[in-house]
């Protein structure tokens, strides 16, 4: 694994090498990221609970109806400016990332203020899984082979949630999830092919497993 702050080419940070050729580039749905990384509904419903209470509250202890509506336009100020912060966030976000397959990676490119490029070699993927919504947007998730490690808070939002432990990069916000898990399963399964003559007859029982049911969880 490794990260670049330069790229000459987008996406990727570095030229691409004799042998290698780029397959798909994508980029995250800046409305999904701000659902399922920001979580912008949740922190919304959370904000206007407590400014539901605020105004209850005050109300309680028998504050005039002026105090207890500029107290609540306040509040609802504050929160408002909060929440359009977080979903801008969730915009940068998404448009500062680059997703790229070739035959031999997948490189997440990210970062608002500083760049960074993590590439993922498929000879360090294990294993890739999919998680589908209903409006077919989605994720695909990369199980790393023991011994390859990436950051979870570097390459946030770019990790499958809760995976701490054993981070999983992952191409979140996808528009057309099917399309692209698709193309990555063939990727691998080339790549798998492609090195299979070249291992060892105790080795050829191994490599990559495609996993990329719409059952699996994020």
């Amino acid at each position: 694994m490794s990260h670049d702050d330069f790229e000459s080419v987008p996406g990727l940070p570095g030229p691409v090498p004799e042998g290698e050729h780029v397959l798909w580039q994508g980029t995250p749905r800046w409305t999904g990221l701000a659902r399922r990384a920001f979580h912008v509904p949740l922190v919304s419903l959370y904000l206007a609970g407590m400014v539901a209470l605020r105004a209850s509250v005050l109300w309680s202890e028998g504050q005039t109806p002026l105090a207890v509506g500029m107290a609540t336009l306040s509040s609802a100020l504050l929160s408002s400016i909060a929440i359009g912060m977080l979903t801008g966030l969730a915009w940068l976000s998404a448009n500062a990332t680059i997703y790229t397959v070739t035959n031999r990676r997948i490189a997440i490119r990210h970062g608002i203020s500083v760049g960074l490029t993590l590439n993922v070699p498929f000879a360090s993927i294990d294993a890739a899984s999919v998680k589908e919504y209903a409006d077919g947007s989605g994720q695909v998730s990369l199980k790393l082979a023991r011994g390859a490690r990436v950051g979870y808070l570097l390459n946030w939002p770019h990790v499958r949630p809760g995976k701490f432990a054993s981070p999983e990069p992952t191409l979140r916000a996808l528009p057309d999830v099917k399309a692209a898990a698709a193309l990555i399963a063939r990727a691998l399964t080339d790549s798998v092919r492609a090195t299979a003559p070249a291992r060892s007859d105790s080795e050829r029982g191994s490599g990559v497993a495609v996993r990329l049911p719409n059952s699996v969880a994020a």
